[in-house]
């Protein structure tokens, strides 16, 4: 009896993690005119990742601003590069459910620019940096997956000004937009 309770578990246990062997993980590495793809044994920072190339749209920028112990509002943002957008509120927002919405081509160059300006690409994954995060304060993050590069920002405090203004830039593009009412885009039933 022991030895099915006891022994025989810890034995398949060490066996899955003795038998498990690092795997190559491509990472990203900057260089001066461009973005090359190189093999490493480590795995990749928490804001750098491999581009894959796929067909069709893709998610282009991710904005997200998590639920809070107090009343903070808590929605999502997913744009797409071709310019649709899903908006998800579930939290102290005006609007609460799923909708849809386009950006032009012109607003999504905007929103590159203003990152751009505030050096977005250059910041770094996490604040506050020492990575010690509140959980009663609202988390955002910002995550961009361009062609060439896939960045993301997250914070709860502790970050330059430049992001918070970038957030209240976003929040209004939100606000200003036309949005409609869809179902679950994410818990389809087919």
């Amino acid at each position: 009896m022991l030895l099915h309770r006891i022994i025989l578990p810890f034995l398949f246990g060490m066996l899955l993690i003795f038998s498990c062997h690092p795997k190559t993980i491509p990472s990203v590495a900057p260089v001066a005119d461009g973005i090359v793809l190189e093999s490493s044994t480590e795995a990749p920072a928490i804001d750098t990742f491999p581009v894959v190339p796929r067909q069709g749209p893709r998610k282009w920028l991710s904005f997200v601003r998590f639920p809070c112990y107090g009343k903070c509002p808590a929605y999502a943002l997913e744009l797409y590069s071709d310019g649709r957008a899903v908006y998800s509120g579930s939290r102290f927002v005006k609007r609460k459910g799923f909708f849809e919405a386009y950006f032009s081509t012109g607003l999504m160059t905007e929103i590159l620019d203003k990152a751009n300006e505030i050096h977005f690409f250059d910041l770094p994954p996490k604040y506050p940096e020492n990575g010690q995060q509140i959980p009663e304060l609202p988390r955002t993050l910002i995550l961009f997956q361009l062609p060439d590069i896939v960045k993301g920002v997250e914070f709860t405090y502790g970050q330059p000004d430049e992001i918070n203004d970038f957030v209240k830039y976003l929040d209004q593009l939100i606000e200003g937009h036309s949005w409609r009412s869809i179902p679950d885009p994410y818990n389809s039933v087919e």
